[in-house]
């Protein structure tokens, strides 16, 4: 098994998912650091924000350190589901095709 993944049980999985490993709410312009041993893994904004720096934990794992760089991956997210769906119809276009042409 890869190192930090563990196994839940279904009501801690949703407990997670509801936040309740941890949240900060921060209402300043102040730089924010987690308390040690934890991760920011997800952040909602309630206004329009503009981040002077994003800093990963890891070089390993991250897409860069700058509002462009998110944006790139989003961007990227959008065309591999849009090539997915387009991927998915085709082949029920072929099945289609294919039963039109073993019903003649």
């Amino acid at each position: 098994m890869a190192d930090g993944i563990r196994k839940y049980t279904v009501t801690e999985s949703q407990n997670i998912v509801l936040g309740q490993s941890g949240a900060a709410f921060v209402d300043t312009t102040g730089q924010y650091t987690p308390p040690s041993g934890t991760k920011i893994v997800a952040m909602t904004m309630l206004t329009d924000m503009e981040f002077a720096e994003l800093t990963p934990v890891s070089t390993d794992y991250h897409y860069g350190t700058t509002l462009q760089h998110l944006v790139q991956v989003v961007i990227l997210l959008l065309v591999v589901t849009l090539f997915q769906k387009a991927l998915r119809y085709m082949v029920d276009g072929v099945r289609a095709l294919y039963r039109l042409v073993a019903i003649w």
